[in-house]
């Protein structure tokens, strides 16, 4: 019921996805205002994990204070991953790098 009059909202609005903004109107518009304050704190509480996990990542991207791009990352993960299925299967590792 939530999530229909939300996309409903969202159409009137041209826009294809469902915002926060969608769902607190439906919440009104269903007499359920009491609701979205707690909704506000799960977003924040959203918006700090994807803060994290952006950070996260981009940290992953730096060895020693250099820059590696997704393509040596891509590299690097294939690698490793033929590493382990080398010891998985009782073989010795191979040197892909």
């Amino acid at each position: 019921m939530l999530s229909s009059e939300a996309n409903d909202i969202s159409e009137k609005e041209s826009k294809k996805t469902i915002a926060v903004e969608h769902v607190e109107q439906a919440l009104k518009d269903l007499g359920f205002p009491d609701y979205i304050e707690g909704i506000k704190g799960v977003v924040g509480e959203w918006k700090q994990v994807q803060t994290k996990r952006t950070n996260r990542t981009e940290k992953m991207k730096t060895f020693g204070g250099l820059k590696v791009s997704d393509e040596e990352l891509a590299q690097m993960q294939a690698a490793l991953f033929g590493e382990a299925k080398d010891r998985m299967e009782g073989g010795e590792p191979s040197s892909a790098a």
